[in-house]
Formats: C-alpha cells, sequence, structure tokens
C-alpha cells in the first residue's frame, strides 16, 4: 500500500498542488486565521514534507479543534494518516475535506480526487477531478489524472 501511494502520488503531484503553485493554501475559508492556527498548519505541512507523518498529524489536529471548517487541515490530515495505513480515518477526514470544500477551489478538488485515486475510489476520484476542470477547463493537471484514473 505504502509504495502505491508514493508512485501515484509522484505521479501526479500529490502534494498539495495549490500549495506548491503558489496558489492559496487556505487555512480557513472565510475570515482570518488565528497565529496560532496559522503556526500548526504551517509546521504541519512542514512535518508532512519531512515525512514526520505522527508529528504532521498531531499539528493538523490542533488546527481541526481550533477550526474545524476549514477543508484543507482534513486533506492534509488524511493524506498522512494514508501513508500510516491508517484507511478508515483517513477516508474519514477526506470525506470531511469534500463535506466543507469550497465549490469553486478547482485546486482543492483536484487535491482530494488525487487521495480518492491513490485509494482506488474511481468514482470519487473521477467526481472531484472532472469537478476540478469545470471550475477551470484548462487545468491539464486534472485531465492527466482522469487519464491515469482509466489505467487502473
Amino acid at each position: 500500500m505504502l509504495a502505491r501511494i508514493v508512485i501515484i502520488s509522484v505521479l501526479i503531484g500529490l502534494n498539495s498542488c495549490s500549495f506548491k503553485q503558489h496558489y492559496p493554501n487556505e487555512i480557513v475559508p472565510v475570515g482570518e486565521p488565528s497565529i496560532a492556527t496559522q503556526a500548526h498548519f504551517l509546521a504541519g505541512i512542514q512535518e508532512e514534507y519531512s515525512m514526520n507523518w505522527r508529528k504532521a498529524i498531531e499539528h493538523f489536529e490542533k488546527v481541526i479543534a481550533m477550526d474545524s471548517s476549514a477543508p484543507r487541515p482534513h486533506i492534509h490530515l488524511a493524506r498522512c494518516l494514508l501513508f500510516l495505513q491508517n484507511i478508515s480515518e483517513g477516508v474519514y477526514h477526506l470525506e470531511q475535506a469534500e463535506n466543507l470544500a469550497s465549490q469553486d477551489d478547482y485546486m482543492l478538488w483536484f487535491d482530494i480526487g488525487s487521495l480518492y485515486h491513490i485509494l482506488r475510489m474511481k468514482n470519487n476520484a473521477r467526481t472531484c477531478y472532472e469537478k476540478s476542470i469545470t471550475i477551470y477547463p484548462l487545468f491539464q493537471k486534472a485531465a492527466f489524472a482522469l487519464i491515469e484514473l482509466d489505467k487502473i
């Protein structure tokens, strides 16, 4: 399972493309996050990219405890949980992110779809990728992911 997560992550660029492409990696959808929320979110991102999954989980859980309405911490938490093979809790947080997602954030829908892709939940992944493309029709990364989805 871990090897599949790593391979698919590389293929479809899972490391929160909104963060890497300098799009807002929003912590909260409306209003300003507290300094503590921002600090824990950014610390979680740093730990996640360093593959310190357990430390990242601690930070993302603190962010969610401070503001449970933000979808992005749920996505990052789900990814870390999946790397630790905690599938059921990872799926729970993925579903939370999907329920909280803004209908106009194509990067967020792509990130959600990418995690469903890893889990081989093809219908869910397809729906999210298609939402991403509907919002931003020129988003080639989502179009490529749809092609890759058909290969599994």
